[in-house]
C-alpha cells in the first residue's frame, strides 16, 4: 500500500484530513472486510430502533397492567417477552460491533505501522545519524494506543447517541407537546457547547504533556543509546540530573492536563444532571394537574433514564477520542 500517511503531515492536525488518510486502511480492498462495514451499519441502525423502540414497549406493559378490566396474561406475557428480547437484541448489537470492527482497527493499525517503518527506512543516511530514536518510537506507540479510540470512539458511539437523543427529542415532542423535545434539545446542545469549549481547554494541556512525554522517552532512550559515551565521559550525575528536570516538567503538565479534563467532566455532568432534572419537574406536574397518566410518566422517565449514562459517558469518550486523535 502507497503510504498516505506521510502525505499532507502538517494538515492531519485536522480530524477532517485525518479522517481522509486513514479511510483506506479501515476499508482496504478485502470484500470480505465490506461486508463487515455493512453487517456493522445493520446494527448500527438496529441498536437505534431498539434503543427508541423499547421505552414504549414498557409503556404500554404498565397501560395493560393498569386496565384491570382488560387485563390478559398472555398479553402481558407477549410484551413483556418483546421488552426483555429488545432490550438484548440492542445490547448485543453494540457487541457485534466490537467483534466485527475490532480486528479491521487493528489491522489498520498494523499496516500504519508499517507504512511508517518503510518510510523511515526510504528517509536519508542524515536522518538516522541525527535521530531522537526515542521521539520516533513514543510516535508509534501512540498510534497503536489510539488509533481506535480515536476513530470508533465518534464512529460507534458519539454519532449513534446524538441520532438517538434528536429521535428521543421527537417522540416526545410528538406525544406530549413541544416543551418535553424542546428541553431535551435544549439540554443536548448545551452540553455540547459545553464539551466542545471544555475540550478545547483541556487538549491543549494534553498537547503540551505529549510533547513532555514524548521528550522525556526520547532522553531516555537516547542516553541508554550512548551508555558507552556517557560512561567515558563520566556524565552519569549530569543525564540524571537531567532527566530529573525532562521528568518534573512531565509530571506537572501531565497533571495539569488530567485536571482540565476532569474539569470539562464536571460541567458535563452539571450540565445533563440540570436538563433532566427540569424534563422530569415538567413530567411531575403534567402529571399532577392530570394531563398525563403513570404510563406516559414512566416513558418519560425511561427516556431520561436510558440518555442518563451515554450522556455522562458522552462526554468522556468525546473527550478521550479528542485526545486520541491528539495523541497520534
Amino acid at each position: 500500500m502507497v503510504s498516505v500517511l506521510t502525505q499532507n503531515f502538517d494538515n492531519t492536525r485536522s480530524y477532517k484530513n485525518f479522517i481522509k488518510i486513514i479511510i483506506p486502511y479501515l476499508f482496504g480492498e478485502n470484500f470480505s472486510t465490506k461486508i463487515k462495514w455493512g453487517i456493522a451499519f445493520f446494527s448500527f441502525v438496529a441498536s437505534i430502533a431498539l434503543g427508541l423502540g423499547v421505552p414504549l414497549i414498557l409503556k404500554w406493559i404498565v397501560n395493560a397492567l393498569s386496565n384491570t378490566e382488560t387485563q390478559s396474561f398472555q398479553i402481558l406475557f407477549f410484551l413483556v417477552l418483546i421488552y426483555g428480547t429488545g432490550w438484548f437484541l440492542n445490547q448485543a448489537m453494540i457487541n457485534l460491533r466490537g467483534i466485527l470492527m475490532w480486528p479491521i482497527g487493528e489491522r489498520a493499525v498494523k499496516n500504519i505501522c508499517l507504512d511508517i517503518f518503510s518510510h523511515l527506512l526510504r528517509l536519508s543516511a542524515n536522518f538516522h545519524l541525527n535521530r531522537q530514536t526515542g521521539m520516533v518510537t513514543s510516535a508509534i506507540e501512540k498510534i497503536q494506543n489510539n488509533f481506535i479510540d480515536s476513530f470508533f470512539g465518534f464512529l460507534f458511539l458519539i454519532i449513534p447517541t446524538v441520532i438517538e437523543l434528536f429521535l428521543a427529542a421527537f417522540i416526545l415532542w410528538y406525544f406530549y407537546g413541544f416543551w418535553y423535545g424542546f428541553i431535551l434539545l435544549v439540554m443536548f446542545i448545551a452540553f455540547m457547547f459545553v464539551s466542545i469549549k471544555g475540550n478545547e481547554w483541556s487538549l491543549f494541556a494534553r498537547a503540551e504533556s505529549n510533547k513532555a512525554h514524548a521528550h522525556s522517552s526520547a532522553a531516555f532512550l537516547d542516553i541508554l543509546l550512548n551508555y558507552t559515551t556517557v560512561k567515558y565521559f563520566n556524565n552519569e550525575e549530569h543525564e540524571y540530573n537531567r532527566c530529573n528536570k525532562i521528568l518534573t516538567t512531565r509530571e506537572k503538565l501531565i497533571s495539569k492536563a488530567v485536571i482540565h479534563s476532569e474539569l470539562a467532566r464536571v460541567l458535563q455532568l452539571l450540565t445533563v444532571g440540570a436538563g433532566l432534572t427540569t424534563l422530569m419537574l415538567l413530567a411531575s406536574y403534567e402529571g399532577l394537574q392530570g394531563n398525563i397518566n403513570i404510563s406516559d410518566f414512566i416513558l418519560i422517565n425511561a427516556y431520561v433514564l436510558q440518555f442518563i449514562t451515554p450522556l455522562s459517558l458522552f462526554g468522556l469518550i468525546f473527550s478521550n477520542s479528542l485526545q486520541a486523535f491528539v495523541n497520534i
